[in-house]
Formats: structure tokens, C-alpha cells, sequence
């Protein structure tokens, strides 16, 4: 089992307009089977200024806490239903950035982001995982 702990963001968002808020939430202590994919780990509320329309071009990560970043297969990010980047491997020491695919958000509106991941299942031991 994987123990999943103490989720964060760890980076920054990047953007192409400057009002833009960003909501943080993380899941509580959990721990998943070996082999688990989408599997949320961070949750983002952006909610764009009333001052004009916000365009979010990229989400940047860092792996956190003791678990190997080889433990995670891929991690990827979900605007509801919609798969809105590529997966990506976080790399061993540098930040992993994901480029979002077309991600607008009107005016006073806000748009809730879901960032997954998958999971090996080759590890036989405790790990903990955060971003």
C-alpha cells in the first residue's frame, strides 16, 4: 500500500493574465492499493477576476515528502469531465510542469481543476507523496 499524506501545492501557477484566484484543497490521509490510477491527489478552485476573462496556460509541481518519484506512473489534470493535459512523469529532482490545453475562464466565474495520478505497483512498502 501506498500511504498518501499531507498534499500541497508545491509550485506555482502559470498564467497568461494577472487575476486570477487560486483555491487549495488536498485530500484527507489515505492509503491506496499498489497499481491505483486516477487517483486525486490536489484539488484547484481558479476563479478569474470580474475584471476580465483569466487564461491558465500550465500548472507547475513539486514533488514532496519521503516517497521515490518513481513511485508515481504519471500525473495528469482534469477540468471536470475533461482531460485538459497530457500525462507527464515528475522528473527526479526538477519540477514537472503540465501544459493545460485551452483552459479559459470568464469573468467572475471559477473552474475547478483536478490534478491525478497513477501509481506503480511494483513498490512493497510504505511511501508518502505529496505536491
Amino acid at each position: 500500500m501506498l500511504n498518501l499524506a499531507s498534499f500541497f501545492i508545491g509550485g506555482s501557477l502559470a498564467l497568461a493574465s494577472p487575476s486570477l484566484l487560486a483555491t487549495v484543497s488536498t485530500p484527507e490521509l489515505s492509503t491506496i492499493p499498489q497499481g491505483a490510477q486516477r487517483v486525486a491527489v490536489l484539488t484547484l478552485q481558479l476563479t478569474a477576476s470580474c475584471d476580465g476573462p483569466a487564461k491558465v496556460t500550465g500548472l507547475t509541481l513539486e514533488h514532496r515528502g519521503i516517497g521515490s518519484v518513481q513511485d508515481i506512473s504519471r500525473a495528469y489534470v482534469f477540468a471536470g469531465a475533461k482531460r485538459v493535459s497530457r500525462a507527464a512523469t515528475f522528473p527526479e529532482r526538477d519540477p514537472l510542469f503540465l501544459r493545460l490545453q485551452s483552459l479559459n475562464i470568464p469573468a467572475c466565474k471559477t473552474q475547478e481543476l483536478q490534478l491525478l495520478q497513477g501509481f506503480h505497483a511494483f513498490r512493497d512498502h510504505l511511501e508518502v507523496h505529496a505536491v
